[in-house]
């Protein structure tokens, strides 16, 4: 069983960071957790946060445990288990990360250099993923917001609206995002939940 100061010792910490924002003791194991669902390997969470495989291993484990969760094969998103209880925490989570001015947007390769800098956005390490599962990370609140193309995802904003469950979406453009009608131009668009901020506007200009 991973100790709370074990997780806590390799996470990002606010003395050596400034006031960037980590994760409140209780929520750190959801962390660990959340990040190995968004990178797909422990090796890659592990390197995502800067910790050990066997500590990842571990809060994993213990999340399975207390959550009592079942790993669902096949599936691409939640592939280590979810219930109701989980996404409830997740949602606390959210919240928490919100109320500290962060925000835990994902995206693919191309546009991961968008994010560079943000400070008040969450790394999250790029990943290719179809629209389906954007929308599904967006709804088990594993993430608050995806920046992906149109180009890439003609049919992203076609979803059923239970597909896009407690989501909203707008054109960033330069990143200055903002939550509206999509217009009429390919861009990249910004998906975030409903009534989340969205990050300052960003002067780097989207190629």
């Amino acid at each position: 069983m991973a100790s709370s100061c074990t997780v806590q010792a390799a996470l990002p910490s606010r003395r050596r960071h400034g006031p960037f924002y980590a994760p409140p003791v209780p929520l750190e194991h959801l962390h660990v957790l959340d990040l190995l669902e968004l990178t797909g390997s422990q090796p890659k969470a592990a390197r995502a946060l800067a910790m050990h495989q066997s500590t990842v291993c571990r809060s994993a484990a213990l999340m399975g445990e207390q959550f009592r969760l079942q790993q669902g094969r096949g599936a691409s998103v939640c592939r280590y288990g979810s219930n109701e209880s989980l996404r409830q925490l997740r949602l606390a989570y959210r919240a928490h990360r919100l109320m500290g001015g962060q925000l835990r947007i994902a995206t693919d390769p191309l546009h991961q250099p968008l994010l560079a800098g943000m400070l008040n956005v969450q790394a999250v390490p790029p990943r290719i993923r179809p629209s389906q599962e954007w929308a599904q990370l967006l709804s088990q609140a594993l993430i608050d917001g995806a920046i992906v193309s149109s180009w890439c995802h003609p049919l992203v904003l076609a979803l059923e609206p239970t597909q896009l469950e407690r989501c909203d979406h707008g054109a960033a453009g330069n990143l200055a995002v903002a939550a509206g009608e999509p217009s009429a131009r390919r861009s990249r668009r910004f998906r975030s939940p409903q009534g989340a901020a969205a990050p300052p506007p960003c002067h780097t200009t989207a190629a």
